[in-house]
């Protein structure tokens, strides 16, 4: 029989208990491969490097993925537990531990999936050991895997719990940032954003390319109420945008002469999209946030498609909805906030879509082509004209 690769299972969140005593996976596999309660509980550890465990937990996949595809099938799972406990598990536990830890309906586990699932059944072995128990060591007490594995399930499913909870905790007051409810579009003065507070940038609006806002008539609203939730980090660029859209900026920011206005172009359908495609091409623009709304047919699509097209030619920091728009404040805010340039750097230098250098040396090609074409055929000519001058043909 092969050797038995160590294990060294821990929780997923390393720092969490990095200084406390704990019996790992390692510690609990005895050289049979059984585990030893007793020689866990006279084992002092200390968590290992995520890396190492990464490479820990790669070996032992490694040793049971016989048929190298990347995943591991139920009976794989089941001979690791059956080898690591000193019992054999129902196959009703590995099945529940499976489709708790797997993402696909195949009943299979990828590495990362497996690692996963490794930390938790480390911390649920180390959960029912005496040891961690603060109990009498009794050498003869036995740990059922399939007690293992629903232990596990559960540490995993708390886990999961806990963390949605803090992330709806955190989106709580957000949420009606990102959809747009509940914001009132008369409040100029306090925007309804609490993570919008006033700050100082490391640069002034006429010191960057201007950041341009589009939205189309369903979007005119939800444009205002973006404005105003963002505006202090709004205020930081010079702003162009079409003839509505700059008609709106300039309701909300009236009164404010700090913020700085550059060319209003013309309507959507009356060419203002082509206009910003225009300033985008002489590396006028830095950023585009374009409100579309895509349950309505707009005469100038033509137009829209162009605009968002070259805003991937010349790779300028673009948002076209609500989440993304407000993942880019948070950006800019930072970037501005800490005098962080390279955070936005479209509003600072020319940038192009990596695929630019390769149409521009196919270009480059076809000229040369024609050029040496050109030439060839220029030689036939003058070869035919010498001939015929000297009534050779």
């Amino acid at each position: 029989m092969a050797p038995n690769p160590t294990l060294t299972p821990t929780s997923t969140a390393p720092t969490r208990r990095i200084h406390r005593r704990r019996s790992t996976a390692t510690e609990l596999l005895s050289s049979s491969g059984k585990i030893n309660v007793s020689s866990a509980a006279l084992w002092e550890c200390r968590t290992s490097a995520v890396e190492d465990l990464f490479d820990r937990y790669k070996l032992y996949f490694d040793k049971y993925d016989v048929d190298k595809k990347g995943v591991l099938s139920i009976d794989a799972i089941h001979a690791i537990i059956e080898r690591a406990c000193d019992d054999r598990p129902r196959i009703l536990a590995i099945v529940n531990l499976v489709d708790a830890f797997g993402s696909s309906k195949s009943k299979e586990l990828n590495l990362a999936e497996f690692t996963t699932m490794m930390n938790y059944i480390g911390e649920a072995i180390e959960l029912m050991t005496p040891y961690a128990a603060g109990d009498d060591i009794d050498s003869d007490r036995k740990i059922s895997s399939s007690g293992i594995a629903a232990a596990a399930i559960k540490l995993y499913e708390r886990s999961k719990r806990n963390t949605l909870d803090r992330v709806e905790e955190k989106l709580s007051h957000i949420n009606s940032i990102i959809t747009m409810q509940g914001v009132e579009v008369e409040d100029n003065n306090n925007g309804p954003n609490p993570m919008d507070p006033d700050f100082n940038s490391f640069c002034g609006p006429n010191e960057m390319r201007y950041l341009a806002l589009v939205s189309h008539n369903g979007m005119k609203e939800t444009m205002m109420k973006f404005v105003i939730a963002n505006k202090n980090v709004i205020r930081k660029f010079c702003l162009t945008g079409t003839d509505s859209t700059m008609r709106m900026l300039r309701r909300v920011f009236a009164g404010d002469d700090t913020v700085m206005f550059g060319p209003s172009c013309a309507s959507g359908p009356l060419g203002g999209d082509a206009q910003l495609v225009a300033m985008l091409c002489r590396e006028q623009l830095g950023g585009v946030i374009f409100f579309q709304d895509p349950l309505d047919a707009h005469p100038h699509n033509g137009d829209i498609e162009s605009l968002l097209r070259n805003t991937k030619i010349y790779n300028i920091m673009h948002a076209s909805t609500t989440t993304s728009a407000t993942m880019m404040m948070h950006t800019l805010r930072s970037g501005l906030k800490n005098g962080e340039p390279e955070l936005l750097p479209s509003f600072f230098t020319t940038l192009q879509c990596p695929s630019v250098a390769r149409y521009k040396n196919a270009q480059d090609k076809v000229i040369m082509e024609r050029v040496a074409h050109m030439e060839e055929e220029k030689v036939d000519v003058w070869i035919d004209e010498s001939y015929s001058s000297r009534g050779e043909f």
